[in-house]
This record gives structure tokens, sequence and C-alpha cells, in this order.
């Protein structure tokens, strides 16, 4: 009796998952040991009868400055590699840029407690600069495989699936930072068992994950020779279009939606617990247990969407483009409707968690619509497509430190209000540049076009 095979290309973005889940549990690492915990003002939430408060859980003690450049750090570096990183991988190996990129993130967590131990906060900023490297060359090469690897009829559901590892991944810290705290585990230990998981997984992937035709399986090598076979055959002709990618009006309509989703992403990942711990009368377990479910939702929203979005292609309803256009920007605006309404709840924590689920549901449908655009509009240069998108997000990444410490200077309810109403603006401005400007459809980008049948190229106006 014959027995069907698991596609080849369900495994390599199970691999590809498991990796950027690494990635961010790494890069969150850090994050959770410096957050600014503020005293809790009893003026805004008083606490119940009995109710304990613990709040002090940085094992770094930094200024709201020495954070700031801490956090910045990560992005200037992030801001140096991703674009060649994305250029490099439209070209050359894929796998080898994308493991190449998690296990220098693993060595960076690694030396991360010796380095802050010797240098203290100045070791740390080396740490998220270095850090920034490496993960800028493993998101483009990550995107290049998903480009390579997903096919249009699965473009939503499976980019989804990958993609939303990046919440999933932050939401499996904050459930490890709970764990590790209950059992009383040394801070330094978390980082060697965090970056010791990242090199079993860079060396499984690397041993079990075949992406050339020699290794596939008939189905798989049927694949490879129908979608991937013609991108990389494509390259021999042609370098990489960076400039028409830079004229290209709808490759900026994804900046924009990137800047504004990965502003309020990084607001929520970095100060989110500051304001848990400082406004709400929560301890550590209740405030790290909110973070999660959150996180969890919106990874949940993520692949929701997606299965929806695709089976919305294949029933037609709909062109692509108004699939991702509709997508994001009804997401976007029932995110930044709630983050506002959240602020205004002041100590309802019941109809806080029911918004803020709401809300971390509807940021997921970024992953189904903005974060897979890159691989509609030319999936063989999607790497370097997504890495001047990701200029967006390395921008939003530098300024949300500095829009913190600007506005928030007592930790009040107002101050609170100020930056939730500046972020859900954002996230709403670029869900409506995205639905004015973006669009799905395959960008020839002022290049050569090649007869792939025949190997001519020729040019086109």
């Amino acid at each position: 009796m014959c027995q069907r095979k698991v596609p080849a290309r369900y495994f390599i973005v199970l691999g590809c998952c498991s990796c950027l889940t690494m990635s961010y549990i790494m890069r969150c690492s850090l994050s959770l040991r410096t957050t600014d915990v503020r005293k809790h003002q009893e003026s805004i939430c008083p606490r119940k009868a009995g109710e304990k408060h613990t709040m002090d859980r940085a094992v770094f003690k930094m200024t709201p400055r020495q954070r700031g450049l801490m956090h910045g750090a990560f992005y200037w570096g992030y801001f140096v590699t991703c674009m060649i990183g994305g250029v490099l991988s439209d070209i050359f190996n894929k796998k080898f840029f994308m493991l190449g990129g998690i296990f220098g993130t693993c060595i960076v967590t690694c030396f991360t407690p010796v380095l802050s131990r010797t240098f203290e906060w100045l070791g740390l900023i080396v740490c998220r600069l270095t850090m920034g490297l490496t993960e800028g060359i493993f998101y483009a090469s990550l995107i290049a495989i998903a480009a390579a690897w997903i096919p249009p009829k699965e473009r939503s559901s499976l980019g989804s699936i990958l993609f939303a590892a990046s919440p999933f991944g932050v939401a499996i810290s904050h459930l490890l930072e709970i764990l590790m705290r209950d059992i009383k585990l040394d801070w330094e230990n978390e980082f060697y068992i965090y970056s010791g998981i990242g090199f079993l997984v860079v060396i499984v992937i690397y041993s079990t994950l075949k992406f050339y035709p020699k290794h596939l399986t008939e189905d798989g090598g049927k694949f490879y020779d129908d979608y991937h076979a013609p991108m990389e055959k494509e390259k021999h002709y042609r370098n990489v279009p960076l400039k028409a990618i830079l004229h290209n009006i709808h490759v900026w309509a994804v900046v924009c939606a990137s800047f504004g989703h990965d502003w309020n992403f990084f607001m929520i990942t970095s100060f989110e617990p500051t304001y848990l711990h400082s406004v709400l009368p929560s301890d550590y377990f209740r405030s790290e247990l909110i973070m999660f479910i959150a996180l969890l939702c919106m990874w949940s929203g993520a692949i929701i969407s997606g299965f929806i979005c695709d089976n919305v292609q294949k029933r037609k309803l709909i062109s692509l483009t108004w699939n991702r256009k509709i997508t994001y920007f009804t997401g976007s605006t029932i995110s930044a409707a709630c983050s506002i309404a959240i602020v205004y709840l002041k100590c309802n924590e019941v109809w806080l968690i029911t918004f803020a689920v709401i809300s971390s549901i509807a940021k997921g449908f970024f992953y189904s619509s903005v974060k897979i655009n890159p691989l509609d509009l030319n999936p063989t240069y999607a790497a370097t497509i997504s890495s001047v998108a990701q200029m967006g997000v390395c921008s939003a990444g530098v300024l949300v430190p500095y829009a913190y410490s600007s506005v928030i200077k007592t930790g009040s309810m107002e101050e609170w209000r100020i930056l939730q109403l500046m972020t859900s603006v954002i996230v709403f401005l670029g869900g409506v540049t995205y639905f004015t400007f973006a669009t799905a459809e395959e960008q020839t980008l002022g290049v050569i076009h090649h007869d792939l049948q025949h190997g001519r190229a020729m040019a086109i106006a």
C-alpha cells in the first residue's frame, strides 16, 4: 500500500519556524532582565487588601537613557546587515546565511553574562549591537527561503505559520521567565540554556533539512522543478535590481505598514511590562501571564487569518491585492482602537485583558498580509524587498525607546495615555498608507525578463 509522504516544503517551514522562535527567545532574554520597573502608584490603581506587588525583577540596573541606547543598539546593528543579508541571500546559499546568522546570535547570548559583568551596561550595548548584526543576516535569509519554498496558493497560511514565530518566541520567553523565576534559577544560567538550545536547533536543522533536488523525495523534486528551479535559473541572468526596488511605491507601502506594526510590537514587548507593574496592581507572575496570553493571541490571530486569506483566494472571492489590503487595514484599525481603550479603562483588569486579547488577535493580521507581501511583489528578490521593509522596522526599533523616555517621566496614567495615543495613530496611519498604495501583483521592477525555457534574456523598457 502506497503511503503519501509529507512535502519537503512543510519541513523547511517548520525548521525555519523553529529558528525564528529561538531567535526571538534569545533576543528577549536581555530585554526581560532590564525592564524599567517603576514604583507602583497606589493613587491610580490601589492594590487589594493583602495583595503583594513584587516589582523588582531587573538584574541590570540602568537609567532610561542607558536602556534606550541598549534597545536602539540592536536595530543599528540590524540596519547595517539586513540589506546586505537580503542581497546576498537572493544570490547565494540561503541556508548558509540563515544558520550562520542564528549561530552568531547563540554565541552572543552565551557571552552576554561575561560581557555584562566585565563592562556593565556598555557590555550590554555591545551584545545588543552584535546580536543586531547577526539577526539582520538571519532574517533576510529566512525571507529568501520562504519565497523559494512557499508556493502562491499556500503563501498566506504557510507564511503566517513561519513569520508568526516572532510573537510566539516572545510569548515563550515570558513563559520561561515565569518558570525560571519560580525555580529560582540564576539569571546567568538562562542565557546559557537559551544559547545551548539554539546551538542544538542549528545542528538539527543543518543535519536534517534538505534544500536541494538530490536530497528531495519525488514530490519534493517535482515542486522544485515547477516552482523553485525557475527562480534560481533566473538569477544567473541579472543582478539584484536594488534601484528599481527602492523606487517602487508598493515597496514603500510595505515599509510604512511595517513601521507602524513594529512600533506597536516593540512598545508591547519592551515597555508593556513596565505599564503592568507600575500602573496596574499586578504582581510579577500575573503581569508575565498577561503578556504571555496577549502574545499567544497574536500568534493565533496570524495563523487563523492566514488560512482564511488562502481560503478566500481559493474561492476567488476577491483579488489578492484586496485580500492583503482589507486584512491589514482591518487588523490595524481594530488594534489601534483597542489600544486606546486599554489606557482609558484604568483599573478594570477584566476589560483590560479582554481588549488586549482582541487587539493582539488583530495585530496578528499583519503576518498574513504585509509580512508576506514582498513574496507577492517579486518572489525572486523577496529577501531584498523585505530588507528594504526592515528599514521601517529598524527605524521603529531605534525611535521607540526615545519616545518612551521622552513621554514617560513620572509614570502617571496621563503620560501612558499620550504614549498609547501616539502609538495608535502611527499604527492607523501605517494601515491607511498600506491600504492606499499596496498591491499584490508581481512587479517586473524594470529590469531583465528572461525566457527561461530557452535561456534568453531581454530588457523591459
